[in-house]
């Protein structure tokens, strides 16, 4: 096609309407593409707030467990010291037994 070529103004009218609906249909996806953002961005608030729910709900449950565990073993420094005194007598002990 020939762009020095001389139109009519139908034929302008014509091109004008293509161009029109070109960049309607342009804008359309440039809206859609926003409002799935926005959307997107929605879904990912909602879903950090859920895992981090969840996460501190396994935190406390893992702190519960731990604890009885703790509470099991709370006297075995005094029993292993007392075993050590039993086992391996202090060095001034020893001495007195030579």
């Amino acid at each position: 096609m020939d762009v020095s070529a001389p139109v009519t103004r139908g034929e302008l009218r014509a091109e004008i309407e293509q161009l029109e609906i070109r960049l309607e249909q342009r804008l359309a996806l440039m809206a859609t593409k926003a409002d799935l953002e926005i959307w997107a961005g929605a879904l990912m608030e909602r879903m950090s707030a859920e895992i981090a729910r969840h996460t501190r709900a396994v935190q406390e449950e893992m702190r519960s467990q731990v604890a009885v565990i703790d509470d099991k073993y709370k006297d075995l420094p005094g029993r292993v010291s007392r075993l050590e005194a039993a086992v391996f007598p202090s060095s001034t002990t020893r001495k007195r037994r030579r």
